[in-house]
């Protein structure tokens, strides 16, 4: 039997979506229009690239492919901003000669927080997962997490207090390693969420804004394939 209902379920979905919005405001990546043309740029017109963006008036957005060792090929796109936008190439490609601290910011970012439709896809999953797999008394036990996921909203917030009151099993049924990583992972997912202030608004684009596409499909041991959450 599912530890909670289906209407449970969906409000705290509901409030996964909205830690997820609020996370989306502190997601992108901004780099000035410099290291975005050295980075993407073929070197003979790194130049052209940059005495041109003073004549125009529009941001332009495009779609890129990024290559991380440890995430695979990520669809990223890339939003050029500020008083003087840059145009973008016809083929972003990472340029041989791009700088490597620049390489190493971007693939630190997907890894470390960039990638938020991927972690609150995980979110949700591991709900569902413990959902079907485990009591309310086991659930609080391996993921706290849960209470903080209740608070969101008052119309959860009780149930959040009754896990809060739920006594410590003994001896609860060990979780696959898989699960266990993914229930890791997304407590600091929810905590980091948690602490952006609710007034806190999208950052302005002064130069280009990377952000990663949302959707996109994942699989991780444990929790099996998911998507990411939009």
């Amino acid at each position: 039997m599912p530890a909670f209902s289906l209407a449970i379920m969906q409000h705290l979905q509901s409030n996964i979506r909205r830690l997820l919005y609020q996370r989306q405001k502190l997601a992108g990546l901004q780099l000035s229009n410099d290291e975005f043309v050295d980075t993407f740029v073929e070197a003979p017109h790194r130049q052209m690239f940059k005495d041109i963006a003073p004549l125009l008036v529009t941001s332009t957005s495009r779609k890129l492919s990024w290559a991380t060792g440890g995430a695979g090929t990520v669809q990223l796109y890339a939003t050029a901003g500020g008083e003087a936008p840059l145009p973008m190439p016809k083929h972003i490609d990472v340029q041989p000669d791009a700088p490597h601290e620049i390489v190493e910011r971007i693939d630190s970012w997907i890894a470390n927080g960039g990638d938020v439709s991927r972690d609150f896809g995980r979110v949700l999953t591991t709900l569902y997962y413990l959902n079907q797999s485990c009591s309310r008394s086991a659930m609080r036990y391996y993921w706290p997490t849960i209470m903080a996921i209740c608070s969101v909203d008052p119309a959860t917030q009780a149930i959040g207090n009754e896990l809060q009151e739920l006594r410590t099993l003994a001896n609860p049924a060990p979780l696959p390693h898989g699960v266990i990583a993914a229930c890791r992972k997304t407590a600091e997912t929810v905590a980091t969420a948690k602490l952006i202030p609710l007034e806190c608004e999208y950052p302005t684009n002064t130069g280009v804004m990377l952000g990663v596409q949302q959707g996109m499909q994942y699989t991780e041991p444990g929790i099996g394939r998911f998507a990411g959450m939009t």
